[in-house]
């Protein structure tokens, strides 16, 4: 009986934080949004702050209810 799920799990906190062999070959951009998303996602406030802000953001994109640059729903 092969773990392969334990095995796995293992292999991808190897690359995504290193070993004493090689570092991390998760670029740093990548981590921080990643981090940055657990947090808004955690928490309802930060979500709907976060919901809020991108409405706003998008204003200057959209032409009526549309974004013309998305695909369509």
């Amino acid at each position: 009986m092969i773990p392969i799920p334990e095995i796995l799990l293992h292999l991808r906190r190897r690359f995504v934080e290193g070993d004493a062999f090689e570092g991390s070959s998760v670029p740093g951009l990548l981590k921080a949004a990643a981090w940055a998303g657990r947090r808004v996602m955690g928490s309802p406030s930060l979500y709907r702050l976060a919901g809020s802000m991108g409405r706003t953001l998008q204003a200057p994109f959209r032409r009526g209810d549309w974004l013309p640059s998305l695909p369509s729903p």
